[in-house]
């Protein structure tokens, strides 16, 4: 049976954002470096006829500036190692921006652009040894380092297996000479590094299941928690039944003093009353004042009678006005003609002639 205080419930949108703001998010630093070691080798496999290419050319400039049968000056050393630093940098430049953009570019799209520097503030817990100690045998420590050896064991059954594949091709290449069989070889051991690559990125997206499986677990909450931080945000649900009942104290008030202000309070007899008003040359149609049922609708009766509002009888007139008007708005142009005709009967009874 689940207790009050087990952390059995989702994390609430505010819990997710506090956690965001202290740097707690989603993030595999596996996946990240096995997407980096990937789209290097990727890289050098494409660009390796390049890079062959300006080494073949650094190492004969080279041979040429030691063969050469003239003596050698310091400008021409300067010249030389210039022209030699330019190849080496069109060869190794891309690969450095490569390593660049990677190392940013997982970080960024696992945190989501999340930049704090609440991680690096300083906790005196973390100099506790015994938290220290603590976290070192924990079980997600434990884990950590169950994963560093399952990986360590793949890699290198992925690389003995290759070996053994590989093995006597290997040993037939050492009859070639090395112009040929250094391309061979390069080509099989970037294919080896290709497959352990991508190994470690299916490890890596694995690890990150994993690692949003913690984040959702270490973000439960419990019940409790839950209804204390709704307090908090929407507020305690007796003050907030309390602020309505004065408000609506408030409101009804309020529309009890503007009852004396009305034309005329039409009523259902017993059950409803509605307070209208009408004055030729500043109201454009008829403004509900006040309206009630039962014992409001008493009340509304007994102000009218008390400041001598005249009230009409009139059933179906007061359900329509009571059902379709908001107090303090005009009435709607449907009912023009029914209220126009009690208003007519107010004048008259106002003028001393009896309808």
């Amino acid at each position: 049976m689940k207790q009050s205080g087990d952390r059995t419930e989702k994390a609430t949108p505010k819990r997710r954002r506090e956690a965001r703001e202290r740097g707690q998010v989603i993030k595999s630093h596996d996946l990240s470096a096995a997407l980096h070691l990937l789209s290097i080798l990727v890289l050098i496999q494409v660009l390796s006829q390049s890079i062959g290419s300006s080494l073949k050319r650094i190492m004969g400039d080279s041979l040429a500036l030691v063969e050469m049968d003239q003596p050698l000056t310091i400008q021409m050393v300067k010249g030389h190692y210039a022209h030699q630093l330019l190849l080496a940098g069109q060869a190794v430049l891309p690969l450095l921006a490569m390593a660049l953009v990677m190392a940013i570019l997982p970080g960024m799209a696992q945190t989501r652009l999340l930049f704090t520097t609440k991680p690096l503030e300083m906790k005196l817990d973390k100099l506790n040894p015994i938290h220290g100690f603590k976290r070192l045998f924990s079980i997600r420590s434990t884990i950590e380092v169950a994963k560093s050896l399952v990986k360590i064991i793949i890699v290198v059954a992925v690389s003995y297996k290759g070996y053994q594949e590989g093995v006597e091709e290997f040993t037939g290449l050492l009859r070639y000479p090395a112009i040929v069989a250094v391309p061979i070889l390069f080509s099989q051991i970037m294919r080896l590094a290709i497959r352990l690559a991508l190994i470690l990125v299916l490890f890596g997206i694995l690890d990150y299941v994993y690692q949003w499986w913690m984040y959702e677990k270490d973000l439960r909450m419990t019940k409790q928690e839950i209804k204390d931080e709704y307090k908090l945000t929407e507020g305690n649900p007796q003050i907030k039944g309390r602020i309505r009942q004065v408000q609506r104290m408030m409101a009804s008030r309020r529309m009890m003093q503007a009852v004396p202000e009305a034309t005329v309070v039409v009523t259902n007899p017993t059950h409803f009353a509605v307070a209208l008003r009408y004055q030729a040359g500043k109201d454009t149609a008829p403004v509900v004042l006040a309206k009630g049922q039962d014992l409001i609708a008493q009340k509304i009766k007994e102000i009218a009678r008390d400041k001598q509002v005249i009230l009409v009888e009139n059933r179906p007139l007061a359900r329509s006005l009571f059902a379709s008007c908001e107090i303090g708005a005009q009435i709607p142009p449907e009912l023009y003609g029914a209220v126009a005709e009690v208003l007519a009967y107010v004048i008259k009874i106002k003028e001393g002639k009896r309808p």
